[in-house]
């Protein structure tokens, strides 16, 4: 639960900048019946400078793992080169990996803005925005390094908010071979 929690949370961080117009600020992490929101701003303090926040702190505890092993899966750097995303993403092959992904990352309902840690049932997630809304944060993600972490996913995903659902990601990723950096 927490290492995909952190990978996730982590995959926007490092892109935030003042001349993007919109980006992840909140993060509302589901697993199972837990909702919890989470300011991407605490994912990237404690993922940068190890500065971890009692609400983090609070959610490992209850999940039994190490602060240390999940920091280090928040930044895992996947090398993964801008061009060759872009192409990946343009294929069937990349519609097909978004349609999987959006099962995993997706905007908030509406209903879990209000109340996030309410049992609400699952919005639909593969839609053609939300779909154009992964692959841009991608994109923006792999554009400055070549390389992707969780912390500059989030941060580049063009909205204020954004819904991670740990399972379906946890699953989606042991799909995926990816190479340790």
């Amino acid at each position: 639960f927490a290492v995909g929690f952190l990978v996730f949370i982590g995959l926007g961080l490092v892109l935030l900048s003042p001349g993007r117009a919109v980006a992840a600020e909140t993060v509302i992490v589901r697993y199972g019946l837990f909702r919890a929101p989470l300011a991407v701003a605490e994912l990237a303090a404690w993922a940068d400078r190890g500065e971890i926040s009692p609400t983090i702190q609070g959610y490992l505890d209850l999940a039994g793992r190490s602060p240390e092993s999940v920091r280090s899966q928040l930044n895992r750097r996947i090398p993964l080169p801008h061009r060759l995303l872009t192409v990946i993403l343009n294929s069937g092959t990349g519609d097909r990996l978004l349609g999987r992904l959006t099962e995993a990352i997706s905007p908030p309902a509406p209903a879990e803005l209000d109340r996030a840690n309410r049992q609400i049932p699952d919005p639909p997630t593969d839609t053609p925005e939300n779909r154009e809304a992964l692959k841009t944060a991608l994109l923006a993600a792999s554009e400055n390094d070549d390389r992707l972490t969780a912390v500059e996913l989030l941060q580049a995903y063009p909205a204020d908010t954004v819904a991670i659902r740990l399972d379906r990601l946890e699953t989606w990723l042991n799909g995926l071979r990816l190479p340790r950096s």
